[in-house]
């Protein structure tokens, strides 16, 4: 037992929102996720560098491992594809999981 156990859980609960998940298999339904969009710089053809805002979201163990590529989510009116599931070396059984997303047009 970690002192850090449960953390997730409570990181969640403050800075989480419903997001509503939308898997390939069908059942959708709302889960408590943190979303965000990242600042990220991204080079151009022309040699120059841009930030845009990249999509995530991180979800706590074991929700997350229900969570497959190409599902989507709804948050804020928008759909996003789920594009991976970043690995994270935390041995906590409650840990997030981040995904990176991409807005379905």
């Amino acid at each position: 037992m970690s002192i850090f156990s449960g953390m997730t859980g409570i990181l969640n609960q403050v800075f989480g929102a419903p997001v509503l998940l939308c898997p390939q298999s069908g059942g959708e339904k709302t889960i408590q996720a943190v979303f965000r969009r990242e600042p990220i710089e991204v080079d151009q053809d022309q040699g120059r560098s841009v930030l845009i805002a990249a999509p995530t979201m991180k979800v706590p163990e074991p929700e997350a491992h229900a969570i497959k590529r190409d599902d989507q989510i709804e948050v804020e009116g928008l759909r996003y594809r789920v594009l991976n599931r970043m690995p994270n070396a935390s041995p906590a059984a409650d840990r997030f999981v981040m995904f990176e997303l991409e807005e379905v047009c």
